[in-house]
């Protein structure tokens, strides 16, 4: 069987006994035109999705000297949009193809040029609104006719009519909806406002409505709460934070943003350049451009820029907010939510035998004597957005399913502050209320390891969870959501950050 990665589409294939990774490329490029650099991807030790690892010599080889080994009943196909084009100019696009277009469209979009001709439309009076309108759409075709051919999209009203159909297939790609978004909210289609509302409509569509017994969330956030939240906060009279959506920073907010970046990069990177980069304490890693790392901070849907600043005695945030050149930028922080899928425990398992599962590594074949009887694979029925990985659960051949839970995440993507202003408090203090409306279970970091740093977090009341902690994580998740989410699910979830440790926080009490 093979699956796509957000599709329910699945398709059978027969092969010979003895068929290799490279069989099946060439099976599904013949029949289905899917190009040969689509990754395979199959379920690990772990339960987690990863690439189909080609096996080393010793397993045998084919006549051309191809590693054999016997492929595994089911795999899926990353970054494909559908099988039912068959062989197509748009079957041979990816999605990582995909994205790489619409950021350079993006690039265009955003240079002042094009905002300018986006300005004159939108505050056109009536009587030439409709031609102001035209010279926005002549130059939206003219990006597009530039761009494009260099993709292999033709330069002519056909290639606009199937990038358009490409648009069309990869739309249910989460990375490539949120791309996309921003593509509108540059082009002035889409206020930033409206953008958040549909980013969060496309979530809600994905989550599921599993319940947990011991009490986790998963609800995705209280909508009341959330339109009622303030998205301001005065900390020690002086100190304001204050909010500003991914999609204001593009355009609208870009000035605030721009300025929070450069707080950030300062005290993150470039002052620890010697000790943390040239020190050698971080290896293999050449440290990021300012330009790269505000470009990576803001593509994750959902992402939320913090912006502390410093007012004389008696402003009040309303004041902050309405004169920001007046005020010194003193702190700033990076947060984006992420969903991953919890273990609850299945009906007729004993104390002792679920605490075992509790407590044993997630890569053992068999927890805590739950073998495949309740593990085993399966997939509930899928909504818009959702990922195949998010969504199987494992259960057992007796057909009793092991029921699972969606845990809310707010990851900190980065946090910093000027030495001695106490904005690293604020934030933090602004980013549990921001957890508490949005409904997180997790507050979850990847910490520098620095001493003075990690004390922080520390006392701050989150938790490290290092190297060796693994099973102390599930422990802590069982306790404390109700249900068992392994580090190595959680880590993948988030960005990669080597030579960091792990701190998290339990955003909600404990259930007995």
């Amino acid at each position: 069987l093979v699956r796509l990665e957000h599709s329910e589409e699945v398709i059978s294939i027969s092969l010979d006994e003895e068929a290799t990774a490279a069989d099946l490329k060439l099976k599904l490029e013949e029949d289905y035109g899917i190009p040969a650099r689509a990754v395979l991807m199959t379920r690990g030790p772990s339960g987690l999705l990863e690439p189909l690892v080609v096996p080393s010599a010793a397993a045998g080889a084919t006549a051309d000297g191809e590693p054999r080994k016997t492929l595994p009943r089911a795999v899926v196909l990353k970054g494909v949009a559908s099988f039912e084009d068959g062989p197509s100019p748009i079957t041979a696009l990816l999605e990582d193809d995909m994205l790489q277009v619409v950021a350079q469209l993006n690039k265009r979009f955003q240079k002042a040029e094009f905002q300018a001709i986006v300005k004159r439309w939108k505050e056109a009076p009536g009587s030439e609104a409709t031609q102001r309108f035209q010279q926005f759409r002549a130059e939206v075709t003219a990006v597009l006719s530039d761009v494009l051919p260099k993709y292999g999209f033709e330069k002519s009203a056909e290639g606009l009519k199937a990038w358009e159909q490409a648009l069309e297939r990869f739309k249910h790609f989460p990375a490539f909806a949120e791309i996309c978004r921003k593509s509108r909210v540059l082009m002035g289609t889409l206020s930033p406002e409206q953008a958040r509302q549909q980013q969060r409509a496309s979530a809600m569509r994905g989550k599921k409505d599993l319940s947990l017994e011991k009490g986790g969330g998963g609800n995705g956030g209280n909508a009341a709460a959330m339109a009622a939240r303030s998205t301001e906060s005065r900390h020690q009279v002086q100190l304001a934070v204050r909010e500003i959506l991914s999609e204001q920073a593009l355009i609208s907010r870009r000035r605030e943003a721009e300025e929070t970046f450069d707080l950030l990069y300062r005290r993150i990177y470039e002052e620890n350049r010697e000790s943390l980069w040239e020190g050698g304490r971080i290896r293999g890693r050449e440290m990021p451009t300012r330009k790269k790392i505000a470009k990576k901070w803001l593509e994750p849907a959902g992402t939320v820029l913090l912006r502390c600043s410093s007012s004389s005695g008696g402003t009040s945030v309303s004041a902050v907010v309405a004169a920001p050149s007046k005020e010194q930028l003193v702190g700033g922080a990076v947060v984006f939510p992420a969903e991953v899928v919890g273990t609850c425990r299945p009906d007729g398992v004993g104390d002792h035998e679920w605490d075992e599962f509790v407590t044993s590594p997630p890569s053992q074949s068999s927890r805590g004597g739950l073998t495949h009887h309740f593990l085993m694979s399966s997939r509930p029925p899928r909504e818009h957005g959702g990922t195949l990985d998010d969504e199987e659960v494992q259960r057992g051949e007796g057909g009793e399913e092991m029921s699972s839970a969606v845990l809310a995440v707010g990851y900190i993507e980065a946090l910093a502050a000027e030495p001695g202003s106490h904005a690293g408090t604020a934030l933090v203090s602004h980013v549990e209320s921001l957890a508490t409306a949005e409904g997180w279970d997790i507050l979850a970091l990847h910490s520098l390891n620095v001493k003075n740093t990690m004390n922080f977090w520390s006392r701050r009341g989150f938790i490290s969870f290092g190297r060796g902690r693994e099973v102390q994580f599930q422990v802590n998740c069982w306790k404390e959501c109700g249900c068992v989410v392994s580090k190595e699910v959680l880590e993948q979830k988030l960005p990669r950050r080597p030579g960091c440790t792990l701190f998290v926080k339990f955003c909600k009490p404990a259930i007995s």
